[in-house]
């Protein structure tokens, strides 16, 4: 399984992205809870720039999650042809925390965020 964070500015707008392979986590919803959804995920990445200015901030992220398909080629509505991992949309989150490592060439990752409620209950300054 595969993961795609994306930083988004105050309007949404997609500002970095970092994608890599799950290690662990989940996505939990709860719908008599305020905050409705909640995430954790650890993912490891290769060959990527961390701005740490976007991701150190308490800033908004989209979650989406690939599985591989085994499908061959890119998609290609005249073609029909499908890419190699298949994207599903989780939800829009706001940062609660963001860990990163480097070993070798690889970065392990660990974020964790709340469903944009959680700006308006309270559970993050809102």
């Amino acid at each position: 399984m595969y993961a795609k964070i994306i930083s988004l500015d105050i309007d949404e707008n997609p500002i970095d992205e970092i994608e890599g392979l799950v290690t662990g986590g989940s996505v939990n919803l709860d719908g008599d809870s305020t905050v409705r959804r909640t995430c954790s995920l650890t993912m490891v990445a290769k060959d990527i720039e961390i701005n740490d200015y976007y991701w150190g901030l308490k800033t908004k992220f989209r979650l989406e999650l690939g599985l591989t398909n085994n499908l061959t080629g890119d998609y290609d509505p005249a073609l029909g042809i499908y890419p190699q991992v298949q994207w599903f949309p989780m939800g829009t989150y706001v940062l609660n925390s963001f860990n990163s490592s480097v070993s070798g060439a690889n970065y392990t990752i660990s974020v964790s965020g709340k469903d944009k409620m959680c700006m308006l209950n309270g559970d993050l300054g809102g």
